[in-house]
């Protein structure tokens, strides 16, 4: 299974510019893990994936933040 997650609602207090990378240690494939709005491979089993997203402004300030995304589907 595909999904597109999007963190572009992201913001910094200082108006800058972002920078953003995505990141997991499941199973998962990661397209674009660079980006507000990678793509994202869970494939096929029934399980509990947790993603790992650090923005980071144009002073170096940083904040991490874990989402998980669970597949629910039919087993293939």
């Amino acid at each position: 299974r595909i999904i597109i997650i999007d963190a572009s609602g992201s913001t910094s207090s200082t108006g800058g510019p972002l920078t953003y990378q995505w990141s997991s240690d499941d199973p998962v494939w990661i397209s674009g893990n660079t980006t507000a709005a990678p793509t994202v491979g869970l494939g096929y089993s029934r399980r509990l994936n947790t993603l790992q997203l650090t923005v980071t402004d144009s002073t170096g300030n940083s904040s991490t933040q874990q989402i998980q995304i669970e597949y629910l589907g039919p087993l293939q």
